[in-house]
């Protein structure tokens, strides 16, 4: 009976099964799709379809915070669609279609009835928190514009539309192609578009007619480098020498170990003759580069390319809290990031080392018994010198202090230098604590955060707990000490 029983419960599921409508995974439908309505404007309107709350709905958020595949959390945010146009009339007839896939499920609203957004409203709302990471706005990258592309696949490869090259370009409020779908990179920054042109396309047989190879290249049209403005309008017409954006209406020109500065127009603004720039992403400063008597020497340089600090340094190397410096002669030294030097070329220092807790740790050969050896030294971040190089280790600081050895001996140190115990223990223990343990010839000693000795170290137990500190001497001895109250009590157990 049972076993009729079980035959028709699988018999049965298996019917239902068979006629239950198959669910299509990828449903249009199946996720609220955002859309933004902008107003009317010479009869025209734009449309927004926000793709990138969908991928998050989707589970976007979900690739990126455990990312599959070994890529990481920008690669996974990044696979996100980007947003798509749309532009129609007065009577809701679709006329330009941007990166819009499906338009007949949208059930767009009327004309007459949808809800509209301004275009203010719409650069100043922040969608997506997951893609906020690397884009805050897109007005931050886009500008007044929105950020449209499509797929240009080259005669030659009409066979093989996966071997296409994705181009950018700008549409305006009204609907309307502002700058071309014919670039690589669109950056845009202080209200400027620097572009580079997929020149290519336009080199094409037939693509160009009527103009000869000869005179191709001196069209600014077909040029790889232009400019816009933040009315789209073209200020910059053209260039083939590479153009790096310094700051607002300023840009250089790097071509054959040759660097010049000009504005938005092409117009010079600098005359200095730089053989390289570089950007350090510090405190928006350059490193500019020169060369005197065949050698090369490197300065910095501010945004309003003006020269912070003369090019009499041989390197320059970038990092969190400074610049890392050699002079003609290879000594090191240490720029803050104002391009100050805190620590001089004088100190002869064969090893510069900027620390977490803000203090410079230097090293000097030192004249020894054996030969010489190398010790550290203290600077603090303004560039005074408050050890000299003697020492065998520098702790990073804890709160007010650190530790400091010589000689195999440790000590304590304040946060100017001075030694709060003589250098005398064998070790010292952890500075968190609400005591220092200390050990000397095999005896255990207690220290305050301050460095004052509470209990010599001839101590063969030693534990505490809040300000209670039970101790054994050397002579078995056994002792609580009330810290706070001072009292100490004897006891034999």
């Amino acid at each position: 009976m049972k076993t009729i029983l079980c035959f028709f419960l699988v018999s049965f599921c298996a019917v239902a099964q068979e006629f239950q409508p198959k669910s299509n995974p990828f449903n249009f439908e199946a996720i609220t799709l955002p859309i933004y309505y902008f107003p009317f404007y010479d009869s025209l309107q734009v449309i927004e379809i926000d793709y990138y709350t969908q991928s998050l709905a989707q589970g976007a958020m979900n690739d990126a915070m455990y990312p599959r595949g070994g890529s990481s959390y920008h690669d996974a945010m990044m696979m996100n669609r980007m947003n798509g146009y749309l532009v129609r009339n007065l009577k809701g007839e679709i006329i330009a279609n941007y990166g819009v896939l499906n338009v007949s499920q949208l059930h767009l609203s009327a004309p007459d009835s949808c809800q509209k957004i301004t275009h203010k409203q719409r650069l100043n709302s922040i969608k997506n928190q997951g893609y906020y990471s690397h884009q805050k706005t897109i007005k931050d990258f886009y500008g007044n514009g929105y950020f449209v592309s499509r797929i240009f696949v080259p005669k030659q490869r009409t066979e093989m539309p996966e071997r296409g090259v994705q181009l950018f370009g700008i549409l305006d409020t009204l609907g309307k192609i502002a700058i071309p779908m014919n670039h690589l990179i669109i950056d845009y920054a202080d209200g400027e578009y620097l572009v580079v042109r997929y020149s290519s396309m336009f080199y094409e047989r037939n693509l160009v007619p009527n103009i000869k190879e000869s005179k191709r290249e001196d069209k600014n049209e077909y040029k790889r480098y232009a400019i816009y403005d933040s009315l789209f309008q073209l200020t910059l017409l053209g260039s083939e020498i590479p153009l790096r954006r310094i700051s607002a209406n300023r840009y250089a020109t790097e071509s054959q170990s040759f660097v010049s500065f000009m504005d938005h127009f092409g117009n010079p603004i600098k005359t200095n003759q730089y053989k390289q720039i570089s950007d350090t992403r510090i405190n928006n400063l350059l490193i500019y580069t020169i060369s005197k008597n065949d050698t090369l020497y490197q300065g910095l340089l501010s945004r309003q390319l003006e020269e912070v600090t003369p090019a009499i340094y041989s390197s320059i190397i970038p990092f969190e809290h400074g610049f890392k410096v050699q002079d003609a002669q290879k000594r090191n030294g240490l720029l803050n990031l104002e391009g100050k030097l805190i620590v001089p070329f004088d100190l002869e220092a064969l090893t510069i080392n900027y620390r977490r807790d803000n203090f410079i740790v230097f090293t000097q050969y030192v004249e020894v018994p054996n030969g010489k050896m190398q010790c550290s030294g203290l600077i603090d971040s303004t560039g005074k010198v408050l050890l000299p190089a003697v020492y065998w280790e520098i702790g990073t600081f804890y709160n007010k202090i650190t530790t400091v050895r010589k000689d195999n001996k440790w000590g304590l140190i304040n946060r100017s230098g001075e030694l709060l115990c003589p250098l005398v223990y064998d070790g010292i223990g952890q500075l968190h604590r609400n005591f220092i343990e200390v050990t000397s010839n095999g005896k255990l000693g207690l220290l305050d955060p301050s460095g004052k000795v509470i209990l010599e170290p001839n101590c063969t137990y030693l534990v505490w707990y809040d300000s209670l500190i039970h101790y054994v001497t050397e002579n078995n001895g056994f002792f609580i000490f009330d810290y706070k109250s001072g009292a100490t009590y004897e006891h034999n157990f």
